[in-house]
């Protein structure tokens, strides 16, 4: 007989706790029928969809990491200062066709 229901939280019944999962997630439990409850998470976007892509400021770039359910996004900084100052100056000379950068 199972009395986890009744036990959960004593000394000797530590209760199971739900994980907190990443978006597009959510927790299920993994061994149903059993006594003491074990949860886990798995995709399912219907019940918690992905966050919408973020927008980064101009001294920032997207980073995207695929997942096996939803992606990851990160506003980076760009390396150097001079990364998007060089970017914007280099079309800028292209489009006066001087082809100088």
């Amino acid at each position: 007989m199972c009395n986890y229901e009744l036990g959960k939280g004593e000394a000797n019944c530590e209760a199971v706790s739900i994980p907190k999962c990443p978006p597009g997630y959510v927790p299920i439990q993994i061994n149903v029928g059993e006594c003491i409850p074990a949860y886990d998470c798995v995709c399912n976007m219907s019940r918690n969809p992905c966050p919408e892509k973020p927008t980064c400021d101009e001294l920032y770039h997207l980073d995207t990491t695929e997942t096996e359910c939803c992606p990851l996004y990160e506003c980076g900084k760009h390396h150097h200062m001079c990364d998007l100052q060089c970017a914007k100056a280099s079309c800028l000379v292209y489009q006066v066709g001087l082809m100088h950068a």
